[in-house]
């Protein structure tokens, strides 16, 4: 929590490239970490808007969420915790993993670690495809 509010006040004090630096290591994304021919889009003056979006209001309603686990369990939908098998020390694979054995559930895993869905696209649908069908 304290990592994220840090990097949260980076954002205020230094701008979106600082604190993007500190929020990578804290989610630990690895760029290089991605499969052949995944390619990151262009940023875009639409995209420059977004940090000041995520650090103002996203990041810290994370922080302050807090999960509601008898709801979780009472709640009639599937839930699957899911993190990032390169990321085992991550923090949003060891919440995830929280979750995980709070509701009793298997942690399933993904490729690659917390930006799998981006960085390894083919991998991350071939397992949601196999985890949801």
């Amino acid at each position: 929590m304290r990592a994220q509010e840090d990097a949260e006040n980076t954002y205020q004090r230094e701008g979106a490239d600082a604190a993007f630096k500190k929020f990578v290591a804290l989610a630990a994304v690895d760029f290089s970490d991605r499969e052949p021919g995944a390619m990151l889009a262009p940023p875009t003056s639409q995209g420059a808007a977004n940090p000041a979006f995520f650090f103002t209001y996203d990041s810290p309603a994370v922080r302050r969420y807090r999960v509601d686990v008898a709801a979780l369990k009472a709640a009639p939908t599937w839930i699957v915790p899911a993190g990032g098998q390169s990321a085992r020390d991550s923090t949003p694979h060891r919440a995830a993993a929280a979750l995980a054995a709070k509701l009793g559930e298997p942690l399933v895993a993904f490729p690659g670690g917390h930006t799998s869905w981006l960085l390894r696209p083919k991998g991350f649908a071939s397992k949601l495809r196999e985890t949801l069908g």
